[in-house]
């Protein structure tokens, strides 16, 4: 069995629509149920039994890097983005000498599910002869804070397909993939969204998902967070 030990944890955004609660403090670092995002993400590739986790910073660096000088697992390895931000899928594949694996976690760091067990469940569902991308995704109805069209839709084979022209779809992107590093490698550009990845899997067929068991808190506003606050409290 192909051991999945690694997670790039995505922690370089701006967080602009957040602000003011992001004038001062990284978005990750703002705490949701007495604990930082970013801790939620580190604590779930921790119950995976991933061994390390590479985090890439842009936007207030410092505070996030003296943030994870206090945990001791998993491993934390830096991917420095302060000279440019790189979108999602331009920083993991600068990530991915750091990340050395053909196959890994990438995690948002502004989100939060309290299902313990969807990690290993991506890993007990990962059939590579299969997939080149396994998603997490959450049912719209379980989705608290958030208020847009929804992403995909999954189909029976467990293969997605994307809403496209459609006015909504059922499921909503949870924060969490297992993916290859193949189509990072090799996409031409060095700053792209990962959603371009997902769009060319999907093109061959090769784009699975899997949901969330419970509630998923979604912060995109002020408001957002104000009503994912209430929820959790």
């Amino acid at each position: 069995m192909l051991k999945i030990d690694t997670a790039m944890v995505l922690a370089a955004g701006l967080g602009t629509r957040l602000r003011p609660l992001t004038n001062d403090t990284p978005k990750p670092l703002l705490k949701l149920a007495g604990k930082t995002m970013l801790d939620h993400a580190l604590d779930h590739a921790m119950r995976a039994h991933l061994r390390r986790a590479i985090v890439n910073v842009h936007y207030l660096p410092t505070q996030i890097l003296d943030h994870l000088k206090r945990r001791v697992v998993p491993e934390i390895l830096i991917s420095d983005e302060s000279d440019e931000l790189l979108e999602t899928g331009g920083g993991i594949k600068r990530a991915l000498d750091l990340i050395h694996r053909d196959v890994f976690f990438t995690l948002n760091a502004d989100v939060m599910w309290r299902d313990e067990t969807a990690l290993q469940r991506m890993i007990e569902f990962w059939n590579p002869d299969l997939m080149d991308s396994l998603l997490l995704l959450t049912p719209r109805k379980d989705a608290v804070g958030f208020n847009g069209a929804g992403d995909y839709y999954l189909r029976d084979s467990g293969k997605l397909e994307f809403r496209g022209a459609r006015i909504s779809a059922p499921l909503v992107y949870a924060g969490a993939t297992l993916t290859k590093s193949a189509d990072f490698q090799n996409h031409p550009e060095n700053k792209f969204s990962q959603k371009r990845i997902w769009d060319l899997q999907e093109q061959r067929g090769r784009i699975y998902g899997i949901t969330l068991d419970g509630p998923w808190y979604h912060c995109s506003t002020p408001a957002d967070f104000a009503a994912v606050t209430q929820a959790l409290q």
